[in-house]
């Protein structure tokens, strides 16, 4: 009941056991050094859905990044609320606005602008993925608010009260980015330089976890460290 309560349950609930559970099992192959590698793919991608979890609190000036190192594939997912890099965060008002979120979301992709990765590992960035922003929220919002319009005026008023309570939601809105990297020399992979603080200065720290087959390990970057080791 208390996790029903506390909004933690069904779905959520399997998915943060799995997470504990795959968590345990690494940390004792690595201090064994008995890797368990059909594990591995699983503890990714148990690790990355604690995001579910971190972007919860929502901290203006915070970014979350994880990390993930896999023979030749290198992934990271970057959670960031949306004051960070556009400036505002409710849903685009003007021409101005809808312009900017849209520039934000075309420096998001410059994997090369916002990574530095050791020319010598040779890595090449296969795919970037805009998971979630405020302009597909924008764009989602007003779907539904067509869709409304077709509704019996029997429903009107359910609708109101509907949107009452998600009015305090509306002042908060995230960026989600995934990017996968594929590297032809990943033994040089030792380090990842971050250079979010440059593009979008309002960012104040990033959070970050890294694994990879042998190796994990957490911290946070400042506009004064932006290196994260790999090894």
């Amino acid at each position: 009941m208390r996790l029903i309560q506390s909004g933690l349950c069904g779905l959520d609930f399997f998915i943060l056991v799995v997470m504990l559970w795959c968590n345990f099992l690494v940390m004792e192959a690595i201090i064994v050094k008995r890797p368990n590698r059909w594990l591995f793919p699983l503890l990714i991608s148990a690790s990355f859905s604690t995001n579910l979890y971190a972007g919860e609190a929502h901290e203006h000036g915070i970014a979350h990044l994880d990390i993930a190192k896999e023979a030749e594939s290198l992934s990271l997912m970057l959670v960031s609320p949306a004051l960070n890099f556009a400036g505002f965060e409710h849903a685009p008002k003007n021409a101005e606005q809808h312009k900017k979120l849209e520039e934000v979301e075309q420096q998001l992709k410059q994997g090369y602008s916002l990574f530095e990765i050791a020319d010598d590992a040779l890595c090449i960035l296969k795919k970037v993925k805009l998971e979630d922003t405020p302009l597909k929220d924008d764009q989602k919002d007003n779907h539904d608010h067509d869709h409304d319009h077709d509704h019996d005026h029997d429903h009107e008023h359910e609708h109101e009260h509907e949107h009452e309570n998600n009015s305090h939601d509306e002042g908060h809105s995230d960026y989600r980015i995934s990017y996968e990297f594929k590297c032809a020399d990943p033994a040089k992979l030792e380090n990842l330089t971050v250079n979010l603080f440059k593009i979008f200065p309002a960012t104040e720290e990033i959070r970050y976890q890294f694994i990879s087959e042998t190796f994990q390990k957490g911290g946070s970057l400042k506009p004064s460290q932006t290196v994260i080791p790999l090894k």
